[in-house]
């Protein structure tokens, strides 16, 4: 694999500063959840019903929230040498 230094535009797979690898994407997902305002839980509707999401159901929708959908922003962060990148967002 050729290293290429992440660049302004987040582009790139090491550290601009040591060259490792060793590299971690923090992203935060534009999520859209429905909260039960007299709660905080979120929920969803099931069968016309209210229904609260359990952790599994909390953490498929975020693993399935889209970062591309507009709203998402993410840095980089290296484990080698503890540079932090500045913050990408679309």
């Amino acid at each position: 694999m050729e290293k290429n230094p992440i660049n302004e535009c987040g582009e790139g797979n090491c550290c601009p500063v040591c060259k490792s690898t060793r590299i971690t994407r923090n992203e935060q997902r534009n999520l859209q959840v429905k909260v039960n305002l007299s709660t905080e839980k979120p929920f969803h509707m099931k069968k016309g019903r209210m229904k609260y999401l359990s952790n599994r159901e909390k953490a498929i929708a975020f693993d399935t929230a889209d970062l591309a959908g507009g709203g998402g922003c993410w840095s980089y962060e290296c484990r080698a040498c503890g540079w932090y990148s500045e913050l990408f967002h679309e």
